[in-house]
C-alpha cells in the first residue's frame, strides 16, 4: 500500500495546475536583414506570427522610422505597390537630391496580414555626405529597429491580450496624414476638438505589441566621406585637365579638315595630269 500511496502522491505533484492550464501569450517574431552593399540596398522583414490570429481578420502595421541619411524613391515605392509588392503608407514626397546634413527623418508604415511567413522588401537608399575637414572617412548611419502594431476586427475589447504581449495599455488610432500612431484620447477630454478626433478616430483600435527582433544582419551602414581639404587640389587639376582636353580637341577639329582638303587637292592634281 505504502509504494501505491507514494506513486499516487507523485502524480498529484506532477499534475499541472487549473491556473497554469492556460498558455501564456506568445510574441511576434520578426527578421531584419540588410541585403548587398553600397548606396542602394533591400531592408527585408520577416514576420511571424502563431496561427490562432490566422482566422480573426488581423492587420499588423511596421512603423519604421527612418533616419536622415536614408531616403526612398517614391516612383519606386509607387510601382511596387501598383504590382502589389509592396504595401503601406509613405510619404508623397521625398527630396533625393538633398545631402543628410540637410535632411530629415521621417516614418514609414508597411502594412500586412498575420501569417506563418511574411517577407516584406523595402528598398532604401543611403545619401551622400557633406565633405569634411576631419579624417573620418566614413559616417556609420544606423537604422532603428521598427514598432509593431496590430489590429482585429473579430475580437472583443482588451482580447488581444489573450493571444499577443502588448507592450502599451493604451489604445492606438493610426493617423494617415501625418503617418503616425496617436493615443486614443478619452472623448470626453475638453481639450480634444471634434474636427480632429473625427480626422484621427477613423482607424483606432491598433495596439503595439512587443516582438521578439533577429536581426539576421548588422543594420549599419558605413557611408563614404569626402575629404574638404583635398578640393582645391582636385579642382585645380581638373581645370587644368580640362582645357588641355579642349584645346587638344580645337587642335584636332582644325588639323582633320586640313588634312582631308590636302588629299582632295591630290586628287585633283592627278587627275588633271592624266588628262
Amino acid at each position: 500500500m505504502i509504494p501505491v500511496a507514494i506513486y499516487t502522491f507523485s502524480l498529484l505533484l506532477l499534475l499541472p495546475k487549473g491556473h497554469s492550464c492556460s498558455q501564456s501569450p506568445t510574441k511576434p517574431i520578426v527578421g531584419l536583414q540588410l541585403s548587398d552593399t553600397g548606396m542602394h540596398r533591400d531592408l527585408i522583414y520577416i514576420v511571424q506570427f502563431t496561427n490562432e490570429l490566422y482566422d480573426k481578420s488581423c492587420n499588423y502595421v511596421l512603423e519604421q522610422l527612418l533616419p536622415a541619411g536614408v531616403y526612398i524613391s517614391v516612383d519606386q515605392i509607387g510601382d511596387l505597390k501598383r504590382l502589389k509588392k509592396l504595401n503601406g503608407i509613405f510619404p508623397e514626397f521625398v527630396d533625393i537630391e538633398a545631402p543628410t546634413e540637410k535632411s530629415k527623418s521621417f516614418t514609414i508604415m508597411l502594412n500586412g496580414v498575420p501569417q506563418s511567413t511574411d517577407a516584406i522588401k523595402l528598398p532604401i537608399h543611403y545619401r551622400y555626405h557633406h565633405p569634411s575637414k576631419k579624417q573620418n572617412k566614413f559616417a556609420t548611419v544606423e537604422i532603428p529597429i521598427p514598432k509593431l502594431y496590430i489590429k482585429c476586427k473579430t475580437l472583443e475589447d482588451n482580447s488581444i491580450e489573450e493571444f499577443l504581449e502588448t507592450a502599451s495599455k493604451y489604445n492606438y488610432c493610426l493617423n494617415e496624414r501625418s503617418i503616425s500612431f496617436e493615443t486614443k484620447i478619452n472623448e470626453n477630454n475638453s481639450n480634444s476638438s471634434p474636427t480632429s478626433n473625427l480626422a484621427v478616430y477613423d482607424n483606432c483600435d491598433w495596439y503595439l505589441v512587443d516582438v521578439h527582433f533577429q536581426l539576421k544582419t548588422d543594420l549599419r551602414a558605413d557611408i563614404p566621406i569626402g575629404n574638404e581639404k583635398a578640393f582645391p587640389p582636385i579642382l585645380y587639376a581638373t581645370i587644368i585637365i580640362s582645357w588641355i582636353i579642349s584645346l587638344y580637341t580645337v587642335f584636332r577639329t582644325h588639323a582633320i579638315p586640313r588634312r582631308i582638303n590636302y588629299k582632295l587637292e591630290e586628287q585633283r592634281i592627278l587627275q588633271n595630269k592624266m588628262k
